[in-house]
């Protein structure tokens, strides 16, 4: 049987409107060299320094307690310390500056980071960025992602929201016939098992583990709805009640299903632009006073969000793209505005890169004289495909 070639643009069709959109497979030929990503993760109040950077510079460097849960990782990320945003005042509101480099980006109207690369790769894709945060916000106006113009755009902490955005449609006949399937796939697999017949092991084989994979994050939904509600009981099984006022996801739990999210977003080519805010749930512990059991637990719960981050970039490595893994074509930029919560420091900021086709297994520290952070964001910018020369106030790019 002759093997069938597809359009990079092509969708798995079904009942109620669904168009599922498909990963890069071999039968897109050419067209299907997949793009680079870019997902910015920002930590509210950064990660207890101590803990986060090692001791020694280069390739040999000993894993600190912070980094030891990316052991598996090591060879696909890079540490960066002593990196600043010059003139970014201390306190809170550095949080927010993260991504733009400058300090209050409202009135400076400064776009992010995020936010300047997708004014061009987003063109390509459904939506041109997603705006993700791992727990509801109580704190208003902390945003990590900033307009052309200063203007804050607002993240999504529910995660079924996100999901329903990104894969199902939005007329109200085709939401009520959702409702009545336990799964949007419910409604693609005659589709998807003609389109599995005319496919070589290899295209097969990846368009498996792409359904496998949404199935995977409805049911983390499903279960996440339920405790929210306050229920129990096994895996899709039917809630009797809903108590509205019910448990609250916590950091770790968000930023698990966040991340998944984004990965199937950027299998399918939903979008190359993501950021997901983890607002952190440490902030008396972050005022620690170098009191030892502070710190103790301190650095237990910021070790949980990276326990997190480890299991993302393995989920990326599990995802196989013609030339390579979806890690490979996504940058993971992980960091903050703050470097020292105790101090509201923004001295000595908290960064790391993995993935994005860059030399990694590095801790690079830089001098006494700290290069901008933009600089850095220069050359993450270039690595994305644009011909950038400057960026707030850097002043070149970096060699990573």
């Amino acid at each position: 049987m002759a093997r069938r070639y597809l359009s990079r643009r092509s969708f798995l069709r079904g009942t109620a409107g669904i168009a599922l959109s498909l990963p890069a497979l071999e039968a897109m030929g050419e067209s299907a060299k997949p793009p680079m990503r870019l997902i910015c993760i920002g930590l509210h109040l950064g990660l207890h320094g101590p803990a986060f950077f090692p001791k020694q510079a280069g390739s040999q460097y000993e894993l600190t307690p912070l980094l030891r849960p990316l052991e598996s990782h090591r060879r696909h990320f890079t540490v960066f310390s002593n990196l600043e945003h010059a003139g970014v005042g201390k306190g809170h509101p550095a949080t927010v500056n993260f991504l733009t480099g400058t300090d209050k980006p409202k009135s400076r109207k400064q776009a992010s980071l995020d936010q300047v690369a997708a004014a061009t790769v987003g063109k390509q894709t459904r939506f041109a960025s997603l705006q993700l945060e791992a727990q509801a916000n109580q704190q208003k106006g902390r945003h990590l992602s900033w307009a052309p113009g200063g203007i804050a755009l607002p993240q999504e902490s529910d995660p079924r929201a996100v999901f329903d955005r990104l894969f199902k449609p939005v007329s109200g006949a085709a939401r009520q016939s959702l409702a009545n399937a336990k799964s949007v796939l419910d409604h693609v697999l005659e589709d998807a098992r003609g389109l599995q017949s005319q496919l070589g092991a290899a295209d097969r084989a990846k368009l498996d583990e792409y359904l496998a994979a949404i199935r995977d994050v409805e049911a983390d939904l499903q279960k996440a709805e339920r405790l929210d509600s306050g229920l129990g009981g096994k895996v899709g099984a039917a809630p009797e009640i809903a108590i509205p006022d019910g448990r609250r996801l916590g950091v770790r739990e968000g930023s698990r299903v966040m991340m998944q999210l984004a990965a199937l977003a950027f299998q399918a080519d939903l979008t190359r632009v993501v950021t997901l805010r983890l607002p952190g749930e440490e902030h008396a512990l972050s005022h620690h006073g170098q009191k030892r059991n502070k710190v103790r637990q301190l650095v237990e719960l910021q070790s949980g969000y990276m326990t997190e981050v480890a299991e993302f970039l393995k989920r990326l490595q599990s995802m196989q793209e013609p030339a390579g893994s979806l890690l490979d074509h996504t940058i993971v930029l992980l960091g903050s505005g703050m470097g020292n919560a105790s101090t509201h420091s923004t001295k000595d900021l908290p960064i790391l890169v993995a993935g994005g086709g860059f030399r990694h297994g590095r801790h690079v520290r830089f001098g006494n004289q700290a290069p901008p952070l933009a600089n850095l964001y220069v050359t993450l910018l270039r690595q994305m495909g644009l011909p950038v020369e400057r960026f707030a106030n850097s002043h070149g790019a970096m060699n990573v």
